[in-house]
This record gives structure tokens, C-alpha cells and sequence, in this order.
């Protein structure tokens, strides 16, 4: 059965960062020509599940440079790093995937706190001045002071990895879209769900 997903929404002062590691290799061919961000797992892509489940009007994106502009112009809301932007950010690598454990994890988020998956520090909250240095190539590790665990790994490694998620993650998808829609409607936007579990979507 289609349940509801949880979301919740960001403190205004707070932008969001998503950005791609060195580890978009892994994701070859696919990854040639969009950001790991931009691989869509289930309904939606990476880059849209956060933006529907933190309720921010913008993200912004790092990636390699020849594929900034192409994100730019699909996504009418997003936007190059700025670290005079905001006073706070919260950095999500963009393998991460929001899951309802790690969205919990992200609101309890101090200054120079991170998320570790595994091994891996894949969302941490810093400042703007500490994006900066960031942005020069400084290791985000190094900002780190203390870290929250998930239980759940929802980082992903290799494309097989999107295969292998992918029935679920339609499902929780669809109760993004639906939880999005039910509190706030866009006009040409419709939805119907047919049934306990056939959902169809469009604009």
C-alpha cells in the first residue's frame, strides 16, 4: 500500500548545497552526460526528491563544470554555489538519497556537524565562510567536529544500485508526490492514484 512520506521544511536562513564527488566515475556511461544527482531512481531524480522533501525553493549545485549550465537550464530552480547567499548550508553529496531516517538526522544538524554513512560524511551543516574554503578544495571532513550515524546506508554506489532500489524507491516516491500535492496544489499539475498502488502523475 502507498503510504505518505514524511517532509519537512528548512529554516529560511538555511541554503542547500548538492554536490557531486570524485565517485560520478562509477556511474559510467550514464554519468558522461548528468551529474549523479540528475539519475533518476524511481518516480523522480535525486536532485528533485530532496527539493520536494526539504520544501526549499532552491538548491544549489555543484558539479563538473561543462554540465553546470545544462542543470541550470533544466531546473529552473536552482542556482550556482553563492556562499554570501546564506549564512548556513547544508552540503548533501548527491549519491545520498532522502530517506525518512536521514531527513530526522538533517533537522537536529548543528554548525560543523555531519551525517557518516558507512565510512562516508555525505551531509554536514557549515557556514559560509566554511564554504568558501570548501569550494577551494578543502576536504569536508576537515570542517567536521561531530557526526550523527544513520542506521540505514542510503548512499549509492554503482549504476546496479539504482536497479536494484528502484521498485521501492517508486513507491516512496509516489507518497512525495502525493504529500506535496495534497498541501500545495500548482496549478496544471494533476495526479490520481488508481486502486491501493497505481499512481499517475503529469503537467
Amino acid at each position: 500500500m502507498i503510504e505518505d512520506i514524511e517532509t519537512g521544511t528548512l529554516k529560511n536562513d538555511i541554503g542547500v548545497i548538492i554536490y557531486e564527488d570524485e565517485k560520478w566515475q562509477d556511474f559510467y556511461p550514464i554519468s558522461l552526460t548528468r551529474p549523479v544527482f540528475d539519475l533518476r531512481v524511481g518516480a523522480l531524480t535525486i536532485l528533485e526528491k530532496w527539493r520536494r522533501v526539504l520544501g526549499v525553493e532552491t538548491i544549489r549545485v555543484k558539479t563538473r563544470d561543462y554540465l553546470e549550465k545544462i542543470i541550470l537550464e533544466k531546473y529552473p530552480w536552482t542556482a550556482e554555489v553563492n556562499p554570501d547567499a546564506n549564512k548556513m548550508f547544508l552540503l548533501i553529496n548527491g549519491r545520498a538519497l532522502p530517506h525518512r531516517e536521514v531527513v530526522n538526522l538533517i533537522h537536529n544538524l548543528e554548525p560543523g556537524t555531519g551525517i557518516k554513512f558507512g565510512t562516508e560524511i555525505a551531509i554536514a551543516m557549515l557556514d559560509n565562510q566554511q564554504v568558501k574554503e570548501w569550494e577551494k578544495g578543502k576536504p569536508l571532513k576537515n570542517f567536521i567536529k561531530d557526526t550523527l550515524r544513520a542506521d540505514e546506508n542510503p548512499l549509492i554506489h554503482y549504476l546496479w544500485d539504482l536497479i536494484y532500489i528502484n521498485g521501492k524507491e517508486i513507491v516512496s516516491d509516489i507518497g512525495r508526490l502525493r504529500y506535496l500535492e495534497r498541501y500545495t496544489p500548482r496549478e496544471g499539475f494533476f495526479h490520481k492514484v488508481l486502486g491501493e498502488e497505481v499512481y499517475t502523475v503529469g503537467e
